[in-house]
């Protein structure tokens, strides 16, 4: 497999339409029958759907780099960035800092990408890490192979991060676009 910055376009993101259609088709149909279950249940229940959302997005998207995370602890972050009831858990950095960064998500969906928004990403899920040589910042060094995870030395995420050409090329490259 190759990474998006070793391919040939980097650091343009290219990817083929057609192979994507039908997945893509898939899932608008399912957030349309999200969006009008959601339609009939009250504002407590469409809380606690919101919550249940984001709380699986959150763990997965964790689990793609290696991070196990504790679900109650993510709810329990969300509820309280949201300004709900909570169960007043003391909430580990990890799971804080993914919970910060899906309600940032949420909540400016629609602002533009930018190198400043992914370093702000980056110091919300790195919220309590001291092993990282930077945060909020692309990474230093050529090359950076691998990324170990910690928490749990036995998984490795198996991410491998961009060299010095790589980072400058996207620096470069202007602005950063989400995909239309």
């Amino acid at each position: 497999m190759t990474w998006n910055w070793q391919q040939s376009a980097w650091p343009y993101f290219r990817w083929d339409e057609g192979a994507l259609a039908p997945l893509e088709a898939r899932f608008l149909q399912n957030v349309g029958e999200q969006i009008g279950s959601i339609r009939h249940v009250d504002a407590e229940d469409r809380s606690t759907i919101l919550i249940d959302m984001m709380t699986g997005e959150a763990i997965k998207t964790s689990e793609i780099e290696g991070e196990l995370l504790d679900r109650d602890s993510v709810q329990s972050s969300l509820r309280q960035q949201f300004g709900l009831d909570t169960d007043r858990r003391r909430v580990p950095p990890a799971e804080a800092g993914i919970a910060e960064m899906m309600v940032d998500l949420y909540r400016n969906y629609a602002d533009p990408l930018s190198h400043d928004a992914l370093h702000h990403w980056h110091r919300m899920i790195a919220n309590g890490r001291t092993d990282l040589t930077s945060i909020g910042a692309y990474c230093i060094g050529d090359p950076v192979p691998f990324i170990r995870n910690p928490r749990f030395l036995r998984h490795d995420a198996g991410l491998h991060a961009i060299g010095r050409r790589q980072r400058k090329e996207l620096q470069t490259a202007g602005e950063l676009r989400w995909p239309a």
